[in-house]
């Protein structure tokens, strides 16, 4: 994954925690990558400044807004930010490592830590168990040490690496994220560069808003398998063949995150072709279809007054020495180039 240009090279270095960050994105470390018609912001992790230092998401690849064919992608979806809040990131952000039934697929050592050791997040840094309690993503752990990035950007890419050991565990990873003509890729290797197994999922949680309309009848989420939902749900959405509707609109609350959809998804194969899915307003005519290269290991659905999340799952096991690589490929779709 080498860059196609003289690179800027920024080492962004792992101080304690500081104060948060303001409430923009455009006010933290970042950078705005332009291709024809095309501008995105991409958001940089910074442990002192950065837009999010918390310990559950990926640190790096935000897409904080994207412009393109009159039409705009992704923004803050909470109407309040704590950057040091577990679920305060946006855009495509990204997490390993969320535990599943078999404990084997949460972070790296937590299973088999005892209270007071330490554990892995990969994105994030070394954390620390504080108690027996199993794995939870809507906690934030004590941080031993946040993991050093470098980055380096052109004008219409940029890459992020993290290198990280502790004890057993060892990876290095690289995400690219690149744009194209009507959209981005994002680009990631990552290799075990320790002495035990590493086995993790990787999802990418979509925060995704068109048009900075918020989300109701006007959104549909379409897939290219017949999908169901495993768990009841609300009347604010349907599976309905190989779509979801939202039905209502997702109102904000006085506190929390508003009316909120939750759902876990069946109905997709053992095929990559099943990764994939297009969120589209269908009043404004903006739309963006996500198409991923890897057999999947589950899907889930989320949804937020500010924000539908579609959330498909793979999973990595890799041996000492053995590297994965996996891209998800962005379109932005327009009236006149809907497919």
């Amino acid at each position: 994954m080498k860059p196609h240009a003289l690179p800027l090279v920024l080492l962004m270095l792992a101080p304690a925690l500081a104060a948060p960050a303001p409430q923009r994105p455009e006010e933290t470390p970042h950078v705005t990558l332009r291709r024809g018609s095309l501008t995105m912001t991409v958001l940089l992790p910074d442990a002192r400044t950065g837009y999010y230092r918390s310990t559950r998401f990926d640190w790096s690849g935000l897409v904080a807004r994207a412009s393109f064919g009159g039409h705009t992608f992704y923004a803050p979806w909470k109407r309040t930010h704590d950057s040091n809040n577990f679920e305060d990131a946006l855009g495509t952000a990204e997490e390993f490592g969320t535990a599943g039934p078999d404990g084997k697929s949460g972070p790296l050592g937590f299973a088999d830590a005892k209270p007071g050791d330490r554990f892995v997040k990969i994105g994030v840094g070394v954390l620390q168990k504080p108690d027996s309690q199993l794995y939870q993503f809507s906690r934030a752990y004590p941080v031993v040490r946040f993991g050093t990035w470098t980055v380096r950007h052109g004008r219409d890419w940029v890459e992020f690496t993290q290198e990280l050991t502790e004890g057993g565990w060892g990876y290095r990873y690289d995400k690219r994220l690149a744009l194209t003509d009507r959209g981005f890729t994002i680009a990631r290797r990552l290799q075990n560069t320790g002495t035990q197994q590493l086995v993790t999922d990787h999802y990418g949680h979509n925060f995704t808003l068109i048009d900075d309309e918020p989300i109701g009848p006007d959104y549909r989420v379409r897939f290219p398998f017949a999908v169901t939902m495993k768990n009841a749900i609300n009347e604010f959405a349907q599976a309905a063949g190989k779509q979801i509707l939202i039905r209502k609109a997702l109102q904000p609350t006085a506190t929390g995150n508003g009316e909120q959809i939750y759902a876990e998804l069946a109905g997709f194969g053992t095929s990559a072709g099943d990764d994939e899915f297009t969120i589209e307003n269908t009043r404004t005519g903006g739309a963006v279809r996500v198409r991923g290269d890897h057999s999947l290991s589950d899907f889930h659905f989320y949804a937020a007054p500010l924000a539908v999340c579609p959330e498909p799952f793979v999973r990595l096991e890799l041996q000492p020495g053995q590297e994965a690589r996996w891209k998800t490929d962005y379109t932005f779709l327009v009236a006149s180039s809907k497919s």
